[in-house]
């Protein structure tokens, strides 16, 4: 399936089932396909799977699969090559409207699979850490608010996993930016990891 916020081709909304599809025919697909290739392949083989450095049992995200499987697992690619911050933040919360008015709406059991990854292949490596890192900041607390969350991903993240300080679950081989619901199991995570630091803390 593909979506469109305008009549441009780079506005493209597809599902990673739908990059799959082969042969390729639609342009967005062929234009993109490298960086939207190395992504479907590092959800399916990384975010859909166990980890052995991961520290709990199942997948490094417990609804990437789900969310493929109900192709609800959606891509998108920002194809400029140096965009400003404010220029970034502005697209990010056009699909941020966009994610919270197509179906499955909130107050249904499937929105909680809804997953969008926004793409932003062409940023030279010394942009987009610190790019990603203050549309992150500066967009946080809208998502928390409407109980949405925003993850940022890129290529070296050494942000430690929740479960295990050797383990790197926000290494991409793309730099993104990730949204989707807060479930239960994200207010869990917070408590662990309050637990967690506060015990860092006492041993200071």
């Amino acid at each position: 399936m593909i979506y469109s916020l305008s009549v441009t081709s780079d506005d493209c909304i597809v599902s990673l089932l739908t990059v799959r599809q082969r042969p390729v025919t639609l342009p967005f697909v062929q234009k993109h396909l490298t960086p939207l290739t190395e992504i479907a392949d590092w959800s399916e083989s990384f975010l859909c799977r166990p980890h052995p450095d991961l520290g709990r049992k199942g997948p490094v995200c417990a609804f990437a699969k789900r969310a493929l499987e109900k192709g609800l697992f959606w891509l998108t690619v920002c194809a400029e090559e140096q965009p400003i911050c404010d220029e970034v933040c502005a697209l990010v919360l056009r699909y941020q409207q966009w994610y919270r008015e197509v179906a499955p709406h909130e107050d249904e059991e499937d929105a909680q699979y809804k997953t969008l990854l926004i793409l932003f292949p062409y940023l030279r490596d010394a942009i987009a850490l610190p790019l990603l890192t203050t549309v992150h900041k500066l967009l946080a607390h809208d998502f928390t608010a409407k109980n949405l969350l925003l993850g940022h991903f890129y290529p070296n993240n050494e942000q430690p996993g929740l479960w295990s300080t050797t383990f790197r679950p926000m290494a991409a081989p793309v730099p993104l930016l990730a949204m989707r619901h807060i479930v239960q199991m994200d207010h869990v995570n917070a408590a662990t990891m309050h637990r967690v630091l506060l015990g860092m803390m006492d041993k200071r």
